[in-house]
């Protein structure tokens, strides 16, 4: 079986897992579920490595903020301290990006369940951290860490 029927086959046990039936990846190997209004947990396979990217566009920083924001992201990228495993990246236009890969081959529906629940987790705290980080001087360690 190749990668991208082996992903079908997964995101297809996964939706029925969750009343999801339509849910499919597109011919690319991309596919997206949303956890709440704004979040949207994003999948996409690399057929030739096998393995899967997990990413949520947390939010965007303001440019006057980099300077403030950026160390912060990195700081919880260091050993993933602050993110829980994944990490923590920023486009040159400020969108901030939580992101996490796993073989393919290691991925069961309950694992993925349980990826997809800690990177929500996560990047919910990541957003009530963006919203506060430039305008104070308070820890913006997501809770988990403390």
């Amino acid at each position: 079986m190749t990668n991208e029927e082996t992903f079908k086959q997964l995101i297809a046990q996964f939706g029925t897992a969750f009343d999801l039936p339509d849910l499919q990846p597109t011919p690319d190997g991309y596919c997206s579920l949303f956890a709440d209004d704004d979040l949207a947990v994003q999948l996409q396979l690399d057929p030739q490595s096998g393995r899967v990217a997990f990413f949520i566009e947390i939010g965007t920083v303001a440019p006057e903020d980099f300077a403030r924001v950026c160390p912060q992201l990195l700081a919880a990228n260091a050993l993933w301290l602050g993110t829980n495993g994944a990490t923590l990246g920023m486009t040159t236009n400020g969108r901030v990006i939580l992101g996490y890969h796993e073989a393919l081959a290691q991925l069961t529906t309950e694992s993925m369940t349980k990826l997809i629940d800690d990177l929500i987790i996560t990047a919910e705290e990541w957003e009530e951290n963006l919203v506060t980080l430039p305008g104070n001087d308070a820890d913006p360690r997501p809770s988990a860490v403390e």
